[in-house]
Formats: structure tokens, C-alpha cells, sequence
């Protein structure tokens, strides 16, 4: 078993300072938030993946519980971003992206259709070269 704390639990701090506060609070796996409002923007990590990569790889030796992915685009950029962010987490190790639900009063079958389309992308990353 593994405790984690998330880097929401320190909006104040750059993700590497969050990250060696974590390790010196013992805990033994870090959540990483992927927020536009956020210290690590989607927009910034899809933007170069392959530095993306090195800057998620550095945590002091705790695991990547996951990540929390709050995407900003929309449409079918949203899907193709969050495909490629399926690709960085498998990339990383790391098997659980939490999404937000929808706001209140979205129709239920659009939510229902989005999500599906997430776990579609999320499918046919776990999938691939399997």
C-alpha cells in the first residue's frame, strides 16, 4: 500500500518544490495535477513531450500515483489532446488520469458520450504496441 499526496495540496509551490515537500512529509506517491490554471499546463506539456517526460520522471523516488488532466481545449482538440496525454502517462508508468465531471446541468447522455470518448482514447493507447 501507498500513500499519496496530490501537487493540489500545494497550490503554492512549483511542482519540483511540491514534490520534495511530499517526500519530506514521507509520503510515498505524488498525484500530479495537469491544470491550465496550474503550475504544469497541458498546453505547456503537449507542447514538447519529450522535456515533458524528463520533468515528470523527477520525483525524488515517490511513484506517480497519477495525474488529475483538466484540459482547456475543446471539441475534438480536447479528444486529441487527451489522447496524447494518455500516450505521456503509459509513457510514464502511470495507469490512473482523473478527469472533472461535467458542470451541473450538462445533459446526461452528452457526459455520458464524452466520457466515453475519454476511455476510448484511453483504450486505444493501452492497446497500442501492447
Amino acid at each position: 500500500m501507498f500513500i499519496a499526496a496530490s501537487t493540489e495540496c500545494f497550490p503554492d509551490l512549483e511542482l519540483r518544490a511540491a514534490i520534495e515537500f511530499a517526500s519530506d512529509l514521507e509520503f510515498t506517491a505524488i498525484e500530479i495535477a495537469i491544470h491550465e490554471s496550474g503550475d504544469v499546463k497541458p498546453s505547456e506539456i503537449l507542447e514538447d513531450m519529450d522535456r515533458s517526460i524528463q520533468l515528470l520522471r523527477y520525483t525524488h523516488r515517490l511513484d506517480i500515483s497519477g495525474y488529475s488532466v483538466q484540459l482547456a481545449s475543446t471539441g475534438q482538440q480536447h479528444y486529441e489532446d487527451f489522447a496524447k496525454l494518455c500516450w505521456l502517462a503509459k509513457t510514464t508508468k502511470v495507469v490512473t488520469l482523473t478527469v472533472p465531471s461535467a458542470e451541473q446541468g450538462t445533459p446526461f447522455n452528452e457526459e455520458v458520450e464524452h466520457l466515453q470518448r475519454l476511455v476510448e482514447c484511453g483504450d486505444a493507447e493501452a492497446s497500442a504496441s501492447a
